[in-house]
């Protein structure tokens, strides 16, 4: 029974002599070695369990092509190939199996086993930091995602959004809701792709982000929509606020990371009233939310102020935003 830490090298190679000894130093070095006789046994059941396939290099050609179909085998997709090789390559040998997907190369030449003994511990040591910074990372999204952190900004998610917001209300003191849509999200995505649109969404985050005051909050509701809680505030000095949010987002230049020249905003705010009190989270968010689509129709890249909370409101939009506000996201 091998340790459960042990590492598992597969040792591919035709001829029963190289195929021995390569087996013998990874066993001499500690290792857990399993032998096959031919690359098509590997790709016709890849093992997810190995750390490094060392493949000896008979016919160049041939072992290029299965050096290929190793590394595009989902199962392999993070294991090192590390090729043997009779004599040293020359410099267009070493590109090209490097090019078809190899990590790394070793011959059979003077002093070999002390140059193939450092590489493995290499590669087997680069594999177990990769995994570790892996391990961290998924840790790390699941203990923000469990505080109510949106793993992709860094900013508070919709839920601790909506405990800010009910924080305030009963606060019973003046206080302002910032609803924020990116303007043309949809454009950016399908222009540069996703990854520039997660960059984007990054960006805005950081500006909202940089630009509160202190003891205001700030998080992504969702897609391209934030939040801010804007506190102790009146209705001149909400617009203020949101005004200087729209203008740092403005000032935002992703060019020369292969993204928009330039993002802009829309933003809806809504002031709480103590006088004629918004009743609910929704409520507050569904006015904001009203302002930001009034916004968009002005021609965006603005701000608008929501009416007066009135008990009069038609429901609907707030019973809208409350299933907004219960589904299922951090």
């Amino acid at each position: 029974m091998w340790a459960e830490d042990l590492q598992h090298l597969l040792v591919i190679a035709e001829g029963q002599e190289a195929r021995t000894e390569l087996l013998r130093l990874c066993m001499n070095e500690g290792y857990q070695a399993s032998p096959v006789a031919g690359a098509e046994l590997v790709i016709a059941k890849p093992d997810a369990s190995v750390d490094l396939i060392l493949m000896v290099v008979d016919d160049a050609g041939r072992a290029l092509e299965k050096c290929g179909e190793l590394r595009a085998l989902e199962a392999l997709r993070s294991v090192g190939i590390l090729l043997v090789t009779p004599q040293p390559p020359q410099p267009e040998q070493a590109a090209a199996a490097l090019l078809a997907g190899a990590d790394d190369y070793c011959s059979f030449h003077l002093g070999w086993r002390i140059e193939l003994r450092a590489r493995l511990r290499v590669h087997l040591r680069n594999k177990r930091m990769r995994e570790a910074v892996h391990r961290l990372r998924g840790e790390r999204n699941n203990l923000r995602s469990r505080a109510g952190i949106d793993t992709l900004t860094g900013a508070l998610g919709r839920r601790a959004l909506g405990d800010a917001v009910q924080r305030s209300l009963d606060g019973a003191a003046p206080f302002a809701v910032l609803f924020v849509d990116i303007d043309h999200f949809k454009r950016v995505n399908d222009t540069y792709g996703h990854q520039i649109g997660d960059l984007a969404l990054q960006r805005v985050a950081e500006t909202l982000t940089g630009e509160r005051r202190a003891g205001d909050v700030c998080g992504r509701y969702g897609g391209e929509e934030f939040v801010l809680v804007v506190s102790k505030v009146q209705p001149h000095e909400a617009l203020r606020v949101a005004e200087r949010h729209r203008r740092a987002v403005a000032a935002l230049r992703l060019g020369a990371e292969g993204g928009p020249e330039r993002i802009t905003v829309s933003i809806g705010v809504a002031v709480f009233d103590v006088g004629s009190p918004d009743p609910t989270v929704a409520s507050i968010l569904s006015r904001a939310d009203t302002a930001l689509y009034q916004a968009k129709r002005s021609g965006r890249d603005c701000v608008l102020m929501a009416e007066p909370y009135s008990p009069e409101t038609p429901p609907q939009a707030e019973q809208a935003m409350q299933l907004r506000l219960d589904a299922k996201t951090p």
